[in-house]
């Protein structure tokens, strides 16, 4: 049986809305439609610095948690500038073991991996 492809924004929406509700603060830069002269559009996100950052920072209200995760579509494949982020976001989170980051599939909300971080949280070593 094939699995229905979970777009991007709709595992997006499911991970902020139960992070909302289980004591997460949440932080997205939502990119928006920018008209051309020609009436064509693309999308920019409203901030400076590097391209690439990941999609959600999740800080807990009572947990000295962080989740800092890219999210994917089924499809979805990491661009250059993602993978550089999470190379040195991986790296920084092996000094602080409060911070969790990562690329965040629908596979992962299905199989309640997500959920259960985000219900649990972590306990720092």
């Amino acid at each position: 049986m094939r699995k229905p492809n979970m777009k991007e924004m709709d595992l997006q929406a499911a991970v902020i809305d139960l992070a909302r509700h289980t004591g997460w603060y949440t932080q997205h830069s939502r990119r928006a439609h920018v008209a051309r002269q020609d009436g064509s559009t693309y999308h920019a996100t409203p901030i400076s610095g590097d391209t690439g950052f990941p999609d959600l920072v999740l800080v807990h209200k009572n947990r000295p948690n962080m989740f800092i995760v890219e999210l994917k579509s089924d499809t979805g494949r990491l661009s250059p500038a993602q993978k550089r982020w999470g190379e040195r976001l991986a790296h920084v989170a092996e000094y602080a073991p409060s911070v969790r980051t990562g690329v965040v599939y629908p596979d992962q909300w299905r199989d309640g991996t997500i959920r259960d971080l985000l219900l649990r949280g972590w306990e720092p070593e």
